[in-house]
């Protein structure tokens, strides 16, 4: 329903752009060394993504909204568990294929896992850092191949859970966040 999509899309574009602000967070906690190297793309699809969930929300009215659902404990066991698993998956798939491929092999996990998780991945590619056997510039495309590559699955997802109304909702905030992300990550290498 039109009301459906007027509700979903300020809380999907919301979470989108959360995702970014968490990677940063997780960065300097993990990784402080190379923080330099990747805020600057989150930070601007933090920024672009912003605006566009800003534009959005103008349109929201919060007389009307529904009731809170029940929520569930983020931090069951059982969570962790699936996490740790996909975790560890990752990171030997990251470590195979970047010892295979070099660098497109990590490129590639980013692509795949970044479809239904960025912190996997995120995580993997700061362990190898941690390492020595990835860049710090290899850890910020891989973390923006990551983004992006989830960004465009949620986009989907929004589109086949809520049709294209919700899609198209949906797509000015993500995309803006995707284009500061790409745009943070790119441009001050060329300036």
């Amino acid at each position: 329903s039109d009301e459906a999509v007027r509700i979903s899309a300020p809380v999907i574009a919301i979470a989108n752009i959360v995702v970014l602000a968490r990677l940063a967070l997780a960065i300097a906690v993990v990784a402080p060394e190379i923080w330099i190297d990747v805020v600057p793309g989150l930070a601007a699809g933090f920024v672009l993504g912003g605006i566009g969930v800003a534009l959005l929300w103008r349109h929201y009215d919060t007389s009307d909204a529904p009731p809170m659902p029940a929520v569930r404990n983020p931090a069951a066991m059982k969570v962790s568990i699936v996490f740790g698993l996909l975790y560890g998956g990752v990171l030997l798939a990251a470590a195979w294929l970047r010892d295979l491929a070099g660098p497109s092999g990590l490129y590639a996990v980013a692509l795949v896992s970044g479809l239904t998780d960025v912190d996997a991945i995120t995580l993997s590619s700061l362990r190898l850092h941690d390492l020595g056997q990835v860049t710090a510039g290899m850890v910020a495309i891989t973390v923006a191949i990551a983004v992006l590559s989830n960004n465009a699955f949620k986009l989907g997802m929004a589109a086949l859970s809520g049709g294209r109304a919700l899609a198209l909702r949906c797509a000015g905030p993500m995309g803006a966040a995707m284009a500061g992300l790409v745009l943070g990550l790119f441009l001050p290498r060329f300036v």
